[in-house]
């Protein structure tokens, strides 16, 4: 069972910072690892720099998630608005690591932009993120 949960809690990977919402494992009813974290902002308050500290976080977080949790690999997004963008990050057999964007999307922002998001093309995009997760 996985389970999403916006925590205020320093991670198990002893890291100083922490991400907004993570997605852990939930077996017999107990919170297990965490196997995919987010970074939030809101579109209006937000520079570059922001969101590049933001991607830079999630890798850290991403790193030290498959080290402790003996992942091979690891899903995370970074929402911005109403744009989620979902990274996947991977240890080679080689011992590297690897970071690459999966997959960019746009929410609606309104009930009138609702038909334009369910095309063939975002319905792809979502079924690409849920098979690699």
């Amino acid at each position: 069972l996985i389970h999403l949960r916006w925590t205020n809690t320093i991670p198990a990977e002893k890291e100083k910072t922490q991400p907004d919402p993570v997605i852990c494992e939930k077996p017999q009813m107990d919170f297990q690892g965490r196997v995919s974290f987010s970074e939030v902002r809101v579109y209006q308050r937000c520079g570059r720099h922001s969101l590049c500290m933001d991607t830079l976080r999630l890798a850290i977080f991403a790193k030290n998630a498959m080290d402790v949790n003996k992942l091979e690999g690891t899903l995370v997004s970074q929402i911005h608005g109403f744009n989620i963008t979902f990274y996947i990050a991977q240890l080679t057999p080689a011992g590297i690591y690897t970071f690459m964007e999966l997959e960019h999307v746009r929410f609606p922002q309104s009930l009138g932009d609702l038909p334009s998001f369910f095309t063939l093309a975002t319905l792809n995009r979502l079924l690409n993120v849920h098979d690699t997760f």
